[in-house]
């Protein structure tokens, strides 16, 4: 019952401050073991001469998809907190995410990400949008 109540507690300060709690949602302690010991390699790896870099943020993802919708988020984020356009350009040489952020439905385009273009190799950055980010894929073809 007491469960019930802070996954009721916490809806509702979602609900009320618009901004995420993640506090108190459970996490598998494997995978919060996971985390922690890449975020300690990630920092302890990327140097700026003999000084540590500024924080690099990480995150673990379950495959490809998820990986590059979680640098999406993260790259949104940190570029809205800078005050930076939050569109992004995603270049997809290989052409490994498919209908990722869109897709063509009776010749009309329908966004599942608004505001992300997705580039393949043949294509033509537009030059006439400013991006806040840029997500560049491996061009290894699965």
């Amino acid at each position: 019952m007491k469960e019930n109540q802070l996954f009721i507690e916490t809806c509702e300060q979602l609900l009320r401050e618009q901004t995420p709690n993640l506090m108190r949602l459970y996490l598998n302690p494997y995978v919060a073991q996971t985390c922690f010991c890449l975020e300690r390699y990630v920092q302890s790896t990327w140097f700026v001469g003999s000084h540590p870099a500024e924080p690099f943020q990480s995150f673990l993802a379950n495959g490809f998809d998820e990986a590059v919708s979680g640098a999406v988020k993260l790259a949104r984020y940190v570029a809205r907190v800078a005050q930076r356009p939050v569109t992004g350009l995603v270049i997809d040489t290989a052409g490994r995410l498919g209908m990722f952020a869109s897709s063509l439905s009776r010749r009309q385009r329908v966004e599942f990400l608004p505001g992300l273009v997705v580039i393949g190799k043949d294509d033509m950055i537009p030059l006439d949008q400013q991006f806040g980010f840029v997500v560049l894929t491996s061009g290894v073809e699965e």
